[in-house]
């Protein structure tokens, strides 16, 4: 009787078998498989029947197991991965791992640390499930178990109360001033844009919160002040202020701020339920420009609308813009001493509906900008658009985060929710500008680009997996390293 071994798909086998001799030959017979081979040096062997044993050859028995074998070592041995190391998880590798690459180059890391927050894992991980994920708070710990952010802040653990005192944390006023501190000192000095964000909902009985007649309903409301780079749209600044009655100051607040700071106001961008004429009159006299829309007669003196609207088609300027076609004409106007410009605008669907014999209802003219500032037909819209793209990327209230008083403790939540996703969209928005212009993907198709990529998890390393071309392809618009074979884990 002997042993032999074999190997089937990468795991050793023992079989005990025997010779003999049969018509002058010899000949082998055999008496079926001891088990796969955990130790070959002292016959230990695994199989279903007997589990873990120890064979003896000498008595074809089985025998106990010697006191210094450990099971739980034929355990790993028998769900080993590369180079004997057990494989722990497979995890979404390739978005996290392009945002933590762009938190370092963007320079942000050294704001964060400034803030001086009781867990930076944790709040690194918040920062990538803002940037990536679209989704209520309630579900980032679920996120955080099939993502690398669960190996790169292993200190997270993000559940609901640690995002509460996260928020609490980050609302502190300190806390903001500190991180705006240490960001604005690294801007270069650039003409900005302000843009005010929509009524954003939430408790009424906050301070920052007020009252707010929208159709006829009351609701509870804190407008945003955003700023950012004219030209790259680069996120800068974010203020809050209540309701819409002290927004008129708050600007003119921001902009003292900011030109303490080095970064020059170049106008702001407004809508026509943001403020009133009154208030447009309280930022001339600020020497704080601004451009406004309006869908309806804003109360400008009838005779400007009545004597302009009718020459709209004849005079007008065509204007190409953002694929569409427009009509524009602008008309000076005195209001109490200060000089506007008024643009008349019609949008070229208006015009084809005239066209094809089909009445519009409404105004003769598709909506109307007001400007403090003496822009060119081709330049006004620009202008105009630039301030409604930033305040379309500072989408600060995520679907689902109902910002309701059970989960706004305090008005401290609620300004480090705004805060945090401030830094989310000044992160999506260095994204976009590393693609460049001339990219063909955007930042969020990108992202789920690189979501795609995986890790797998071993005892001592993680290990990326192949990344598509389409993915070398976006780190490497970003001036980004591909990620090295191997990572150590912490």
């Amino acid at each position: 009787m002997f042993i032999t071994y074999r190997k089937i798909n990468g795991h050793e086998y023992g079989y005990l078998e025997e010779s003999f001799r049969q018509d002058g030959k010899v000949r082998k017979k055999s008496h079926g498989c001891l088990g796969r081979v955990l130790d070959k040096e002292r016959c230990i062997f695994k199989n279903r029947k007997l589990g873990i044993y120890r064979y003896d050859l000498k008595t074809n028995s089985s025998l106990a197991l010697p006191d210094d074998f450990a099971p739980s070592l034929s355990k790993a041995a028998g769900r080993a991965g590369k180079n004997g190391l057990k494989e722990l998880q497979i995890l979404h590798f390739g978005d996290v791992y392009l945002m933590d690459r762009l938190l370092e180059k963007s320079g942000l890391q050294p704001c964060l640390e400034a803030m001086g927050i009781s867990c930076s894992d944790l709040l690194r991980c918040m920062i990538f499930y803002y940037a990536l994920e679209n989704d209520d708070n309630q579900y980032a710990q679920i996120w955080y178990k099939g993502s690398y952010a669960r190996e790169l802040c292993p200190q997270a653990d993000p559940g609901s109360e640690r995002i509460i005192r996260l928020l609490e944390e980050l609302g502190h006023e300190n806390c903001r001033r500190a991180f705006f501190a240490a960001y604005l000192k690294q801007l270069p000095a650039m003409p900005c844009i302000m843009a005010v964000c929509s009524g954003l909902p939430c408790a009424r009985h906050l301070p920052l919160s007020a009252v707010y007649n929208s159709a006829g309903f009351l609701s509870g409301q804190v407008r945003s002040i955003y700023v950012a780079d004219s030209k790259t749209l680069l996120p800068q600044y974010v203020r809050f202020v209540p309701g819409r009655n002290a927004l008129p100051p708050a600007l003119k607040a921001a902009a003292v701020m900011l030109s303490e700071q080095g970064v020059v106001p170049a106008y702001a961008v407004l809508e026509d339920d943001s403020v009133s004429l009154n208030d447009l009159e309280y930022l001339q006299t600020v020497s704080l420009d601004f451009i406004i829309r309006f869908n309806e007669n804003p109360g400008l003196s009838p005779g400007v609308l009545q004597e302009h609207i009718e020459s709209l088609d004849t005079s007008g300027i065509r204007v190409e813009f953002n694929q569409r076609v427009f009509l524009i004409k602008k008309v000076l106007y005195d209001y109490w001493g200060h000089l506007l410009y008024v643009y008349l605008c019609r949008d070229g669907a208006v015009l084809q509906t005239a066209q094809d014999g089909v009445s519009s209802p409404g105004s003769p003219f598709s909506f109307m900008l007001l400007s403090s500032r003496d822009l060119s037909e081709q330049e006004i819209l620009p202008a105009y658009y630039a301030g409604k793209e930033m305040a379309e990327l500072f989408c600060v209230s995520k679907p689902g985060f109902e910002l309701q008083p059970l989960l706004l403790h305090s008005e401290a939540v609620l300004q480090g929710h705004l805060l945090l996703s401030f830094i989310a969209a000044l992160l999506q928005r260095y994204l976009r500008l590393q693609l460049g212009a001339d990219s063909p993907i955007t930042a969020k198709a990108a992202l789920k680009e690189l979501q795609q990529c995986y890790c797998k998890v071993y005892d001592k390393y993680i290990e990326p997996q192949a990344l598509t071309s389409a993915a070398c392809d976006i780190l490497k618009r970003c001036a980004l390293k591909l990620p090295p074979l191997r990572l150590e884990r912490t």
